[in-house]
């Protein structure tokens, strides 16, 4: 997504919310209860604030390319021209 990384895809949602929410009332049961389920979209009286217990860094990856599982490689466009910043800093080592 360009200019945002508010949309992150995960692949254990779940697990994930578990652990941040270790120590507090809520539990897995509690939140798959608030989940979504396919098809369905929650409203905003939804929402229930979450209390924060502890910090945890987030850090996210910008790649350009991936290999699918047949090993082909793809390459996207490089919207934000981190490959040319780190191009430059990789030679500067050289």
């Amino acid at each position: 997504r360009q200019l945002s990384s508010g949309c992150i895809r995960l692949e254990k949602p779940l697990d994930l919310a578990e652990y941040l929410l270790e120590d507090t009332p809520w539990d897995r049961k509690t939140i798959e209860s608030l989940m979504a389920r396919p098809g369905e979209v929650l409203s905003k009286s939804t929402e229930l604030p979450i209390p924060k217990n502890k910090i945890t860094p987030v850090y996210t990856v910008y790649l350009t390319s991936s290999m699918s599982s047949d090993g082909v490689v793809r390459f996207v466009e490089d919207l934000y021209g981190q490959n040319a910043a780190i191009r430059v800093k990789m030679s500067a080592q050289f």
